[in-house]
């Protein structure tokens, strides 16, 4: 990430502001998505609400979310790991 943001300031500043706006509108994207732990899985509880006109039970709702946080907390781990062991192993 650092080498394509010092590669986006050597281009000029238009090429930096694009690059920044490109990985904001990727982290938006991102947190759209319907995982949970992320703004997309509330929109998806509020969808089905609207569909089933139930309402979820706030800890079924945090018990999802607090599951799909450690997922993701797991992922960047092993992400992170992964790049580690790239650079040293």
């Amino acid at each position: 990430m650092a080498g394509i943001l010092s590669q986006g300031l050597k281009a000029g500043g238009l090429a930096t502001l694009l690059l920044i706006a490109f990985i904001s509108l990727n982290l938006g994207v991102f947190n759209l998505l319907p995982f949970p732990a992320l703004d997309g899985a509330r929109m998806a509880f509020a969808l089905f609400e609207l569909v089933t006109r139930r309402k979820v039970s706030p800890a079924v709702e945090t018990a999802i979310h607090a599951l799909g946080f450690i997922l993701l907390l797991a992922l960047m781990l092993f992400v992170t790991w992964r790049d580690i062991m790239r650079l040293f192993g």
